[in-house]
C-alpha cells in the first residue's frame, strides 16, 4: 500500500508558484481526485526531470524534498520505477493524432515523436543509473 488521498492530479511545475515572500502555492485544482499519493510527485519528477534531460541531482532533490513530509520505502520507489516505464509522452502524442482524424501526422507531431524518443533515452539512463539495471 503506497497510501492513498486526495491528491491535486496534475502536479507539476506549471501549477507550483513562488510567492514574493518566497513560499510556495499551488494552483489549478480541477484535476483534484483520490488516488495513490506517490502519483503527484511522480507527475512532478516526471516532468521536471524530463525538462531537465533526466538529471538525477533533480531526482534527489526532490525525494529529499518530499520525504520530509513522507517516508519513501523501497516499495514506493518500485512503485515510481514502474510509473516511469509507462510510455506517457509516446501516448499522449498518438492519442492526440487518433482523437484529429486525420490521415497524416503533422510536422508538429513528428518533432513531438522525436522529442519523445530523446526523452525516451534519456529516461532509460536515468532508470538504469537509479536501479542499476536496463529495460
Amino acid at each position: 500500500d503506497t497510501g492513498c488521498g486526495v491528491c491535486h492530479g496534475a502536479y507539476h511545475y506549471h501549477n507550483v508558484l513562488i510567492l514574493p515572500d518566497y513560499s510556495v502555492a499551488t494552483v489549478n485544482f480541477e484535476s483534484m481526485c483520490y488516488q495513490p499519493y506517490l502519483l503527484d510527485l511522480y507527475l512532478f519528477l516526471r516532468k521536471t526531470l524530463e525538462k531537465n534531460h533526466y538529471d538525477y541531482s533533480f531526482f534527489e532533490a526532490g525525494i529529499s524534498g518530499y520525504s520530509i513530509y513522507r517516508h519513501l520505502a523501497e516499495k514506493d520507489f518500485l512503485f515510481l520505477y514502474l510509473l516511469f516505464l509507462y510510455p506517457e509522452k509516446f501516448w499522449k502524442i498518438a492519442n492526440s493524432y487518433y482523437c484529429m482524424n486525420k490521415a497524416w501526422i503533422s510536422v508538429k507531431n513528428t518533432e513531438k515523436l522525436k522529442t519523445a524518443i530523446k526523452q525516451t533515452e534519456e529516461k532509460k539512463m536515468f532508470l538504469k543509473e537509479l536501479f542499476g539495471f536496463e529495460l
